[in-house]
């Protein structure tokens, strides 16, 4: 014979009683949460709107500088190139490293692979950076680009020598001059 109070209760039990009274809490925070919004979307949108597009009046805008310093107008960018690479993963990134001038309008431009940190899914996508120069020569400059970290066996773009070590290239480096960078 068992007794009444010797009965037990499982704590799945329990945990299932108190779901639906939790899932009600939530759902009823939600629904005010969104009549809140509903009833003051006219002060809502209009200020979110605003403070995405606000600029600051230009007397806000200053640049400091000390005393007595001349500021220096930047030199205008020049020529930009821009190289594009197929890559095995989204996550491989395109540096450039250097840039030599080889001749009168030809330059050499040496970039390098980083790979990827961790697991990344495989999928073949591209990577590409720009890079921008001042062309000192009368035509149109022609860019060389060599590449260093590539760990796969097939090319993307025929424009590209890649490459295992600077030593691969040492000889086109020896007279060559180079040449300040900026990339974007």
């Amino acid at each position: 014979m068992k007794k009444s109070w010797m009965k037990s209760k499982s704590p799945s039990a329990d945990s299932k009683k108190s779901t639906p009274r939790n899932r009600v809490t939530r759902i009823e925070g939600i629904r005010s949460t969104c009549e809140f919004l509903i009833r003051n979307s006219k002060f809502i949108i209009p200020a979110l709107l605003l403070s995405a597009c606000y600029v600051p009046p230009q007397a806000s805008r200053f640049e400091a500088t000390a005393p007595n310093a001349q500021t220096v107008a930047p030199e205008p960018q020049g020529v930009t190139r821009t190289l594009s690479l197929q890559t095995p993963t989204p996550a491989w990134k395109l540096i450039p490293l250097s840039l030599y001038r080889t001749g009168e309008n030809e330059y050499l431009c040496i970039h390098t692979l980083a790979a990827p940190d961790g697991m990344v899914a495989q999928m073949i996508s591209s990577t590409a950076n720009n890079i921008s120069f001042q062309h000192e020569g009368e035509g149109e400059p022609v860019l060389k680009h060599y590449v260093l970290g590539k760990t796969w066996n097939w090319n993307g773009n025929p424009e590209v020598t890649f490459i295992d070590s600077l030593e691969d290239i040492k000889d086109a480096l020896a007279d060559a001059e180079s040449v300040p960078f900026t990339t974007n």
